[in-house]
């Protein structure tokens, strides 16, 4: 669950997020130790006993012929090791242990999933704060389409994005997709549109069962349509492109191995991802941690870096799964790095939950409700209070002809 340093200072944000990548991954296994017994040759020979010869009793008949050949040795074989022997391979190619799972993205068309996000950022330059950015944020993920080869086409609605900015360079603004910019408050009235884009249209993405992100369609699109014109347009325009997106969505879901893997199974992926003027890469080292009760932890840790720019940075993970559907449960990831080029660190904190499809998170936003229209045929009312005369009332309160 990576989130990347990003250069420009508005940082904006769609989910705990990590960079698409094909992984490489081993496993190895150690097939069993098999004790097959055998049995021991027999060999016999026999002994010829002359024939009694017994006075007035006739001879016996000849002895019959005795079969010296050795019996073959007993086939002894070797029981089947049970289904949940450490030491079962059943096919060497998919090695298969205790407690051994395979997983993967396994949601099906129709299937709806619901999330809520917090994320954190600051930058600082020189030691002293730049940027604070604080948002929290409702995701609906709906599987549209599952092609024959297991890819899915998903759609992403943010039902609802808010935070809050401190800048000591640009002011603190505060920000709501439910409710209207802050006009009085010129840095809230420009960040808004910003932070809120995502609330204004689906976002498409297609999914592997590994759960790497192949293509992400919809922000680009969204960014020209509501920001092209605005004034932080120039600066926006980079972070909100697919491929910018792409890396960024890429944290909402986890990355298999290839193979099942039991408590303790390990696996490695290495990606290298364009990103605006630099080429990032990154290497993450997962472990699966625990698997119970339908749920599968998985802990990461990553480096991403790029020698252009200068980018370094360190990210530790906890991603929990359902082994049924292969999408995540809880997450939660933290990174610290900076950017030398441009002489700014960068620390951001970031968790996911899934929650129920009906659950209320936020209060919906409330239409104003418009003005009641004054009724000619009611008398007036003494609104300027006892002892004040205003418009055609009298100091009694009743309504008299100003004509």
């Amino acid at each position: 669950m990576i989130r990347k340093l990003l250069p420009s200072l508005v940082v904006l944000g769609a989910l705990v997020a990590a960079p698409a990548c094909t992984s490489e991954d081993s496993v190895s296994s150690t097939p069993p130790d098999t004790d097959i017994a055998s049995g021991m040759e027999v060999s016999a020979e026999a002994e010829v006993v002359p024939e009694p010869v017994v006075a007035e009793i006739p001879a016996p008949p000849p002895a019959p012929e005795i079969d010296v050949t050795p019996e073959p040795p007993p086939v002894v074989e070797t029981p089947e090791p049970p289904a949940t022997s450490p030491t079962a391979v059943p096919d060497a190619a998919v090695p298969d242990v205790a407690g051994a799972i395979a997983l993967g993205v396994k949601a099906k068309k129709g299937d709806a999933f619901r999330f809520k996000s917090t994320f954190k950022t600051v930058v600082s330059m020189g030691g002293m704060v730049m940027n604070d950015v604080d948002m929290q944020s409702v995701v609906r993920m709906d599987v549209e389409e599952v092609a024959e080869n297991g890819n899915l086409t998903v759609k992403v609605t943010h039902e609802h994005i808010k935070g809050e900015m401190k800048s000591p360079m640009m002011g603190d603004a505060s920000f709501d997709s439910n409710e209207a910019p802050d006009e009085s408050n010129a840095m809230a009235a420009q960040v808004t549109p910003a932070f809120t884009l995502f609330t204004k249209g689906p976002i498409q993405l297609t999914l592997k069962p590994d759960g790497v992100l192949l293509e992400l369609t919809g922000a680009a699109e969204l960014f020209q349509e509501h920001l092209g014109d605005s004034p932080m347009a120039a600066m926006l325009a980079a972070q909100y492109a697919n491929d910018m997106q792409k890396v960024q969505f890429q944290g909402s879901f986890v990355r298999y191995a290839p193979e099942a893997l039991p408590v303790g199974g390990t696996w490695k992926i290495e990606s290298t991802d364009a990103m605006g003027p630099m080429t990032v890469t990154t290497i993450i080292d997962n472990e699966l941690t625990s698997n119970q009760d339908g749920e599968v932890t998985i802990v990461t840790t990553s480096t991403a870096s790029d020698e252009t720019m200068g980018l370094s940075t360190k990210t530790t993970s906890t991603a929990t799964v359902s082994a049924t559907d292969g999408m995540l449960v809880s997450a939660t990831s933290s990174t610290s790095g900076g950017m030398a080029s441009q002489g700014f660190e960068q620390t951001i904190e970031s968790s996911l939950t899934r929650i129920g499809l009906d659950e209320v998170v936020v209060a919906p936003k409330k239409p104003e409700a418009p003005a009641e229209a004054p009724n000619a045929d009611a008398p007036a009312q003494d609104v300027d209070g006892p002892g004040v005369d205003g418009p055609g009332e009298t100091r009694d309160g009743e309504t008299r002809d100003d004509g």
